[in-house]
């Protein structure tokens, strides 16, 4: 079946008041389809093929992506918040700004993904490919990470987090360097005493965690 026929078969939906929510689309061909800003929250999209598609600001909050092929697809400012893309095939897939809050890319591929200003806050990469995927920006808050080319630890009251160049603590992202430049007053801005005290006694652990576990660069 064809993608027209595809998209015909269920227009139904996606025409109705709720638009793609709760759609079972479990296996579908979707090869290249135009689904810029559907609606297709809690979708069943597991191992559908959504190759070169076409997802740009669509709604997947919640929806099953197990497993689902979407090789080279555009998923620019997409709501992928809980998710579930284990497995997922995203390679070379633009999540450029995309929200993947609490996303489960548990085993997922990500190579040459550009994840530029994505949000990972939340979301779960273990044993996730990373290699060449571009990470600028990116929000790092509290994710898991694939303990390659992005590491995390739980230092008392901060979630760390730090690739090869940045180090995310809390809700400030900077690079490694500064990070260790950062003088009490900076500190002080970011969070108060508290900041401060929690810096004084985990600013040497933490240099001790990264020189002895530096996090390898993605080559994006």
């Amino acid at each position: 079946m064809d993608i027209n026929s595809i998209l015909e078969k269920h227009t139904a939906w996606l025409n109705e008041d709720s638009d793609g929510e709760h759609a079972n689309l479990r296996g579908a061909d979707l090869r290249g389809a135009d689904l810029r800003g559907a609606d297709l929250r809690s979708a069943d999209l597991k191992r559908a093929d959504l190759r070169d598609a076409d997802l740009r600001g669509a709604n997947l909050k919640r929806a099953d992506l197990w497993g689902a092929d979407l090789l080279g697809a555009d998923l620019l400012g997409a709501d992928l918040r809980d998710a579930d893309l284990k497995r997922a095939d995203l390679e070379s897939a633009n999540l450029r700004s995309a929200n993947l809050w609490g996303a489960d890319l548990w085993g997922a591929d990500l190579r040459d993904a550009n994840l530029k200003s994505a949000n990972l806050r939340g979301a779960n990469l273990l044993g996730a490919d990373l290699m060449g995927a571009n990470l600028k920006g990116a929000d790092l808050m509290d994710c898991n990470g694939n303990m390659i080319h992005i590491k995390s630890v739980f230092c008392e009251h901060y979630p760390v987090t730090y690739t090869a160049d940045v180090m995310q603590i809390g809700c400030e992202r900077h690079n490694i360097a500064e990070w260790w430049e950062f003088d009490n007053n900076r500190i002080l801005e970011m969070n108060g005493k508290t900041a401060l005290k929690w810096w004084r006694t985990w600013k040497p652990i933490l240099q001790q965690i990264i020189e002895t576990a530096p996090a390898e660069a993605t080559d994006a």
